[in-house]
């Protein structure tokens, strides 16, 4: 015959059991929770790398030439204001793109009427700058003589005239027989020569003087 006892063993072989899966429960739930939140948990984005600012060179002051008027053969001096961080470059180029030299200043030795311009960079970007002249003092023929009859007979008349030049007006046309002997002044003059005779004209200014080339007029 089954006792009390006996009928309640299982009962509280049941209970424990039950009471030491509850405390597994308990135990593993914060770890299970801890090992799920370093599962899903988010890495931290790298920093976003530092961008230098670029800052380009800057003209101050546009470029002057000094003196703007020279004789030919001499010199005249570009010069330029440039600001800017870093080292700051100027090159200097001729209107048609030809390179010229660098420099804050530079001197410059053209032989006709010439124009400039400067780079200026510190290796960010290149400002071009506004155009300055250096102009010829100095008489420069361009066109020579003309005619407007190259043969006559004995007793006709024939018209020289002078052609274009460059330099500082105002300017004044002189003419000559080829053996350097004067005998009119103007653009134009008539001439009745009685022999085949050549002839040149000097364009001037208050400096100097600029000899064309010879012209014939030819006696029949």
């Amino acid at each position: 015959m089954t006792t009390t006892s006996e009928a309640k063993m299982p009962q509280r072989r049941q209970l424990g059991v039950s009471f030491l899966a509850a405390v597994l429960l308990l135990v593993s739930a914060p770890l299970f929770a801890v090992s799920r939140g370093r599962a899903v948990a988010p890495s931290t984005p790298a920093p976003a790398p530092q961008v230098k600012a670029c800052v380009p060179a800057s003209i101050t002051a546009q470029p002057t030439s000094g003196p703007v008027w020279i004789p030919l053969n001499s010199s005249s001096t570009l010069s330029i204001g440039v600001a800017g961080p870093g080292t700051v470059t100027v090159d200097w180029f001729t209107d048609s793109g030809t390179p010229v030299g660098s420099g804050l200043s530079l001197p410059v030795t053209p032989t006709l009427h010439a124009c400039y311009y400067a780079i200026v960079s510190n290796g960010c970007q290149t400002v071009k700058s506004a155009d300055v002249w250096v102009m010829i003092a100095t008489p420069v023929i361009t066109d020579n003589p003309k005619v407007n009859r190259s043969t006559i007979s004995v007793g006709q008349s024939a018209t020289l005239e002078a052609g274009g030049g460059t330099g500082l007006g105002p300017f004044t046309f002189k003419w000559y027989t080829s053996d350097g002997t004067y005998f009119a002044d103007g653009k134009k003059c008539v001439v009745r020569p009685l022999v085949t005779t050549s002839y040149y004209y000097t364009l001037n200014n208050a400096w100097e003087s600029a000899p064309s080339n010879l012209i014939t007029v030819t006696v029949q």
